[in-house]
């Protein structure tokens, strides 16, 4: 058999014998790909590159050459082998800790030290009690210290982070496992939840600093760099915050006196693998005591959305073992062997606990309340769905339907530009067709003479709901997507006596002690909404949809308007159906009705059944370890468009 020799020199990997092997085609694309080779030298082939330092990338290395030579001896020198043997040991011990960490979700632990955690958490958390799958969780999340929790929405993965911080923290600065600060990266609306968790956990008030883009910069840095005399218990950042602070969060993060627990709350908000958020959330990781992943979807947009949560909590390691490109095209290209491969391979790493574990009460979901349009509202769409019947013109299709969608809901918006919206909610190509060229001079001209007369033919339905509810002494959630029609709606049900607020983007998030004294931020209406004689709040689920729990005093919501994206509806579900654990740790029974206004035209109807369609597969498909369920939205308002124009001409 040919033989190779091979010695290591740092960041060099030198070549010696018989080298035909090497300088074959497809191994020498490979080297010339990874590494700087030099092959000037007689007999000898010299790859170069300062990842050879790293010994776990030496051991990979040193299986590739295998795989890639298979029929060839080679032979290491003792430098090599001396890097790679250490490496082996640690691979070895990694392996045995991943298989212990991989036990203890299929409750086989060492049962001792499970019973020391359990007492621990009950000393600790003097005000909440835990369920058997949470003290799971947090026992995983202990013992990992490196973790992911994909639990659903509901499921109390805040309860959990507390539990595990709460257990290391008790351990003793000597012991290696030890922390004693918690940095939270999460959006604005996570904020409120982990401070009042923290009382509901703890029995007291948090000492939280709130980083974000509403204090001064200098605040900020100043608390992260320690040049302050407070101490808090929670660090609490933005993910936007992140990108301008990391040198202050590498000093914080650096301290010998600070010994972190990070953790990165709706993860699935730097999902992406080349964006800043990913890039500067990466660059820090590895100087934290401990990284937690939280995020009930792991993969919103595909498998590849996996490569940087793992990398996350093991920065030095690959826990998926493929490429992100691999993982990319598992997304386009589904091959059941590899997708259980992958979910094999990060298995000890993650926890998930799903929805049907919650033993949540049951829901009911109202029939459809059908909403005709007035007189002058179906005048409007009966032009729009002539005129789109009669248009060849794509974005000329997508600008009228989108018109169409608008006047099921609230004429007034057809007044407003045709524009990308916010909150990232829609996505439509600017369009320069004026509303004279869709509806005429004279139809136009009705349309912008409409005032607060106005009221749309839903809103007087949403009304009378209202006022039953709080007949009932009930509150309800009003989830829209138009950010005239929530303002609008809010003003028209105040009218009746009725007491509320909205939440949309531009509603302050009360980030600072000025804000706190503002009852119009979004945490002073969640609470008011909770604690006092609120009886409505109006929403959209991109905004609302996440992080807030209502369903303590909240049992009713009515869609009146939605949108293609199923996500944010799930999400916003979820809301006002929670776990909710009495003192004997029972599942509170309690109603929750879902209710949805849908108005007698298909550009409307055609949107609810199209959502409600992905949700009753999505709840098929949470109940998966990793869900994936992919949303094509421009094929989705293709095919609308055209079941629009297909039922005109066939009437």
């Amino acid at each position: 058999m040919d033989s190779i020799n091979v010695s290591y020199h740092g960041n060099k990997i030198e070549f010696t014998g018989d080298l035909e092997a090497l300088k074959k085609p497809k191994v020498m694309h490979w080297l010339r790909n990874n590494f700087e080779v030099d092959i000037a030298i007689p007999n000898k082939l010299v790859l170069v590159n300062d990842l050879f330092l790293d010994n776990s990338f030496l051991f990979n290395f040193k299986n590739s050459l295998h795989k890639k030579l298979s029929l060839i001896d080679l032979n290491f020198d003792s430098a090599f082998k001396d890097i790679v043997s250490v490496e082996v040991k640690n691979q070895e011990n990694f392996l045995q800790f991943s298989n212990n960490a991989r036990n203890i979700w299929e409750n086989n632990y060492n049962t001792t030290e499970f019973k020391e955690f359990c007492d621990s958490t009950n000393i600790n958390l003097k005000n909440r009690k835990l369920y058997k799958l949470q003290i799971l969780s947090a026992y995983h999340m202990s013992f990992s210290q490196n973790s992911c929790n994909f639990s659903v929405p509901g499921a109390g993965k805040t309860s959990i982070v507390y539990s595990a911080y709460s257990y290391l923290n008790s351990l003793g600065e000597t012991h290696d496992k030890f922390v004693n600060k918690l940095l939270i990266i999460g959006p604005p609306s996570s904020f409120d939840p982990w401070e009042q968790e923290y009382y509901e956990c703890f029995g007291k008030q948090p000492k939280s600093i709130r980083i974000n883009g509403e204090i001064p910069i200098n605040k900020k840095r100043d608390v992260l760099k320690g040049i302050t005399p407070y101490k808090y218990d929670l660090y609490l950042i933005t993910y936007q915050s992140v990108p301008n602070l990391v040198e202050e969060l590498l000093i914080f993060l650096k301290s010998q006196s600070n010994k972190v627990m990070l953790v990165c709350d709706e993860a699935h908000k730097f999902k992406s693998l080349d964006g800043i958020w990913a890039g500067s959330i990466l660059n820090i990781a590895a100087w934290a005591k401990s990284r937690i992943i939280l995020t009930g979807t792991p993969v919103p947009n595909g498998y590849e959305d996996l490569y940087n949560i793992f990398k996350f909590i093991y920065p030095e390691r690959n826990v998926t073992q493929f490429r992100p490109d691999f993982l990319r095209g598992l997304t386009q290209n589904p091959v059941q062997s590899y997708i259980e491969e992958l979910i094999d391979n990060i298995k000890p790493f993650f926890v998930r606990i799903k929805k049907t574990d919650l033993n949540l009460p049951p829901f009911i979901d109202h029939p459809i309340i059908n909403n005709r349009l007035s007189d002058f509202e179906s005048e409007v769409y009966n032009r729009l769905e002539t005129v789109i019947s009669n248009t060849d013109v794509e974005t000329n299709r997508q600008s009228i339907h989108f018109r169409m969608i608008q006047c099921c809901n609230n004429l007034n918006l057809l007044n407003k530009p045709l524009l990308s919206f916010e909150e990232g909610n829609f996505e439509l190509v600017n369009s320069r067709l004026l509303l004279e060229d869709i509806l005429g001079d004279s139809l136009t001209e009705k349309v912008k003479s409409l005032n607060d007369n106005y009221i749309p033919s839903k809103h007087v339905l949403i009304k009378d709901m209202v006022v039953n509810i709080r007949q009932n002494n009930g509150k309800v959630i009003l989830w829209g997507i138009f950010i005239d029609s929530i303002k609008k709606l809010h003003k028209y049900l105040e009218s009746f006596g009725l007491k509320g607020a909205y939440i949309i983007g531009e509603t302050r998030k009360g980030l600072t002690e000025e804000n706190f004294l503002d009852e119009n931020t979004r945490e002073s209406i969640i609470d008011k909404f909770k604690n006092s004689d609120l009886d409505f709040i109006i929403s959209n689920p991109i905004v609302l949809g996440e992080s807030i729990s209502l369903h303590k005093v909240c049992h009713h919501a009515i869609y009146f308007e939605q949108w293609y994206a199923a996500a944010p509806y799930v999400q916003s579900r979820d809301r006002i159906h929670r776990v909710w654990l009495d003192q004997d740790m029972n599942q509170v029974h309690y109603e929750t009705n879902y209710y949805h206004i849908v108005s007698d035209k298909i550009a409307d109807s055609n949107i609810h059944n199209r959502v409600q369609a992905k949700f009753r597969r999505m709840m098929d498909i949470i109940e998966q370890d990793i869900p994936f369920f992919e949303e094509n939205i421009e094929n989705e308002r293709a095919l609308l468009i055209e079941n629009i124009i297909n039922e005109y001409r066939s009437r």
